[in-house]
C-alpha cells in the first residue's frame, strides 16, 4: 500500500472504530495500530473538520463520535459507502 493508501487507511480505520463501538479515542487507536499520536491527531483533526467526527472534551479525556449527516443513510447506499 502506498502513502497515500496509508493515509486512507488509518482514516477508514478510525471511522470503523467509532461505527463499531460509538466512540473512539487517539489513545486507543494509537494501541490498535502501533501509529503514532501525532500521525493520528492530524487524522482525527482532518475527520472532524470534513464533518465524518464530532469531538466531545478535551485534552487527554477527549473522544470522537460519528457525526451523522442528515441524508447520510440516503447518500452512503447510492455511493455503496457503508453507514457513511
Amino acid at each position: 500500500m502506498g502513502v497515500i493508501g496509508c493515509r486512507i487507511g488509518h482514516s477508514v480505520r478510525i471511522i470503523d472504530q467509532a461505527r463499531e463501538h460509538g466512540r473512539v479515542t487517539i489513545g486507543q487507536m494509537a494501541r490498535l495500530t502501533g501509529v503514532s499520536r501525532n500521525t493520528l491527531k492530524a487524522h482525527f483533526r482532518l475527520l472532524v473538520e470534513n464533518g465524518h467526527l464530532a469531538l466531545h472534551g478535551k485534552t487527554r479525556g477527549a473522544w470522537y463520535t460519528l457525526r451523522h449527516h442528515p441524508l447520510s443513510p440516503i447518500l452512503g447506499e447510492r455511493a455503496g459507502v457503508r453507514g457513511w
